[in-house]
């Protein structure tokens, strides 16, 4: 019977076997390769088995580790923030790898069936919270980006310069001499008879100088500063010569042309002889005293708090006298233009012919330079910026010009 059975699989497995039923050795080899095959089949897997079973308790081990270190962590937050001061009631939005850390902890239990063959298969389902709200706090690292002014604020600049109101000429030389009449004697008058000797005219005539000094200054600036910083460059062609013009509008007033300084105009002229207690009545008193000596008076000058308490009392009271210019919106006292300069003294009014009383005479303009090549600049990457003019400021007509100290009343 066993014959038959292994002669009926042999023919069906063993193609080229005799019809008889062929060679038993043959068949009993084939049975035991067979069997080989299947042992070396279970074997495998039952090390896979193991395998997936050390797999899935290593997985175990790894899932109380995390859970560990997360309770351990969790401890170590509220002690931060409790010392900080932080801990409030709000539950925390959480992210995706603090949610999957909380999905592992919870199934724990079906992680272990997993690895003891208890659990075939289970799933769950991550679901994410809406994110908290974003703020600068809670999601910004470092500031909110900045845009930067192309232009650098500066001081205010001054309302008028002197070199508005003076001439502004130009000299070839270091010294301005010019010559002043200061009498005539004598004069021109009628022939007393025919033939008879005519006025004789005798002029006086005084020498003067005006000496050309250099008004300047300077900063150090690093190249990268120049370069880099918005704005640097025009600032600095625009700010230097503005503290230029400060400097030069005092030196023109009150200069005392000694250390280097102009001779100023304040100290050269007379000052008003009125006697009047108001404002209004000092000025129009002066404007006569200027004008009956045959001079022009053509502006005012006066600082800005006392231009307006002009402004302020004057308009009311003599309106027809303290006008507001409607082409230019510039304040008029009897005709004559009024200009507002910080750099006249408080209290003090400068009356006269600005046109033909002095001038501005340059030798070299106002001018802006920089050098790499300034000391040690080239080693150091610095630049040295200059603002410098050399002038000259020669007062031809003193007598044109009266200093005012305003009267205590102001009405």
């Amino acid at each position: 019977m066993f014959t038959n059975i292994v002669r009926k699989n042999y023919d069906v497995a063993a193609p080229g076997a005799p019809g008889s039923g062929g060679d038993i050795s043959v068949v009993t080899k084939s049975i035991g390769d067979l069997k080989t095959a299947l042992d070396a089949g279970q074997t495998k897997t039952e090390n896979d088995i193991k395998g997936v079973k050390d797999s899935v308790t290593a997985v175990q081990t790894s899932v109380e580790e995390v859970k560990n270190d997360q309770e351990e962590l969790k401890k170590q937050v509220n002690i931060i923030k409790a010392k900080a001061g932080r801990i409030s009631g709000a539950p925390e939005a959480k992210g995706f790898n603090g949610l999957v850390n909380d999905l592992v902890t919870e199934n724990a239990d079906k992680f272990k069936g997993v690895a003891n063959g208890s659990v075939k298969s289970f799933s769950f389902k991550i679901e994410q919270k809406a994110a908290g709200d974003m703020t600068a706090p809670n999601s910004l690292t470092g500031d909110y980006p900045k845009e930067y002014n192309s232009e650098i604020i500066s001081l205010p600049s001054a309302k008028t310069h002197l070199r508005q109101l003076f001439g502004v000429g130009a000299t070839g030389e270091r010294t301005h001499t010019f010559y002043q009449e200061t009498a005539v004697e004598g004069g021109v008058a009628a022939q007393t008879a025919e033939g008879a000797t005519k006025s004789k005219i005798d002029f006086k005539l005084t020498e003067k100088d005006a000496p050309v000094k250099t008004i300047a200054g300077f900063t150090v600036i690093s190249r990268q500063l120049l370069n880099n910083l918005p704005g640097m460059s025009s600032f600095m062609t625009k700010r230097l010569p503005e503290l230029f013009y400060k400097e030069e509008d005092r030196q023109l007033l009150i200069g005392t042309g000694l250390n280097g300084e102009l001779s100023g105009l304040i100290p050269a002229i007379s000052a008003a002889s009125t006697t009047a207690d108001t404002y209004l009545d000092a000025i129009i008193d002066t404007i006569g005293e200027i004008e009956d000596t045959d001079e022009d008076v053509n502006a005012m000058l006066f600082r800005p708090a006392d231009y307006y308490k002009i402004l302020k009392v004057s308009t009311l009271n003599k309106p027809d006298i303290v006008v507001i210019d409607p082409a230019t919106g510039r304040l008029r006292i009897a005709g004559v233009p009024v200009f507002k300069s910080t750099s006249v003294p408080a209290g003090t009014a400068i009356i006269g012919d600005y046109n033909l009383g002095a001038d501005i005479l340059q030798l070299t303009s106002v001018n802006v330079a920089i050098s790499w090549e300034d000391g040690d600049n080239f080693k150091k990457n610095m630049a040295t910026v200059r603002v410098e003019a050399e002038e000259a400021f020669p007062i031809y007509r003193p007598a044109a010009f009266r200093k005012l100290t305003l009267p205590a009343i102001e009405v």
